[in-house]
């Protein structure tokens, strides 16, 4: 295994292949972060689901790592998404909310 990586926790059933409890929906979208510290950076958001968001990035972050993700809203007004890194396969990280997930659903594209 790359020492890049670290393993995908078990969070569903094995046995059916299937780990998460709900789909992932892709997402093409930069998002900003920020770690405990009040550090702000960039990512680019690759899919949401119910439980978190996976992203791409340069930074560095540590599984158990918490980070806010920020979405405004109604144009002006910021959110505080509450998220911790759950895994990491170079540069994707697959980010799991700590709070209430409905905030989650700002990052899905707006069909026209």
């Amino acid at each position: 295994m790359p020492t890049d990586c670290v393993p995908i926790p078990q969070l569903g059933n094995p046995a059916t292949g299937e780990l998460r409890k709900t789909d992932r929906l892709p997402v093409q979208r930069e998002v900003r972060l920020r770690t405990s510290d009040h550090r702000e950076f960039s990512a680019f958001c690759t899919d949401v689901n119910l439980s978190g968001i996976g992203i791409d990035c340069d930074r560095v972050l540590r599984v158990g790592q918490r980070l806010q993700l920020q979405l405004e809203q109604n144009g002006s007004e910021q959110t505080h998404v509450p998220l911790m890194v759950i895994y990491r396969m170079g540069k994707h990280y697959g980010l799991s909310i700590l709070a209430s997930n409905h905030n989650l659903l700002e990052l899905l594209p707006m069909n026209s």
